[in-house]
């Protein structure tokens, strides 16, 4: 996967993200691929205001009992972006729980998980998460998250990776609090 960040280029391939440039060559397989990447055009004076940041959302996990029903909604300011039920979620869920754990560090240490360890809790292999992280992408930078490809960092030259928004919230989803065999109160992990 390749994405812009601020001014430079990167691509995403098999977890290890590199910089990339307007005409190289990418390998991928057997083949070699030549890059065109886009201009970047100067904004228009009367633009729409520029596309919310991932450190300006804040996400509300909605999570069934059972955790088969993961439910998404981002918000900033007044705005809310009802990213819905989506099987993505779930890796993310467990990268927000990571780092829900870890807020008493400071945030550039906040949440890092190693891939083996998560694949391991996910029950998936390397591929399947790769997919569900271009899911997670795609589907944020089609809500008009202005740096989507940031949901889910990767801490170079390691394994780890974690969840991009440091406001979360984790709470059970609105179906089982009609469930009478569930206990009143849920607090967030």
């Amino acid at each position: 996967m390749i994405f812009r960040s601020g001014a430079t280029w990167s691509m995403d391939q098999a977890g290890e993200v590199v910089p990339i440039a307007d005409g190289e060559t990418v390998q991928i397989g057997a083949t070699a691929f030549r890059v065109h990447l886009p201009e970047a055009l100067p904004p228009t004076a009367n633009a729409a205001p520029s596309a919310p940041q991932l450190d300006d959302l804040r996400l509300r996990f909605a999570v069934s009992r059972d955790e088969e029903y993961v439910e998404l909604t981002a918000t900033h300011g007044d705005r809310v972006f009802d990213l819905q039920a989506r099987s993505h979620h779930y890796p993310l869920l467990l990268l927000a729980r990571a780092r829900l754990r870890q807020r008493d560090l400071p945030p550039a240490y906040q949440g890092w998980v190693h891939q083996h360890a998560l694949l391991e809790q996910l029950r998936i292999d390397r591929n399947q998460l790769h997919l569900n992280i271009f899911r997670a992408r795609r589907q944020f930078g089609e809500a008009g998250i202005g740096d989507a490809a940031h949901i889910i960092e990767r801490r170079p030259n390691t394994s780890q990776l974690r969840i991009g928004v440091q406001h979360l919230e984790i709470v059970a989803s609105d179906d089982d609090a009609d469930d009478p065999r569930r206990p009143a109160a849920r607090s967030p992990r």
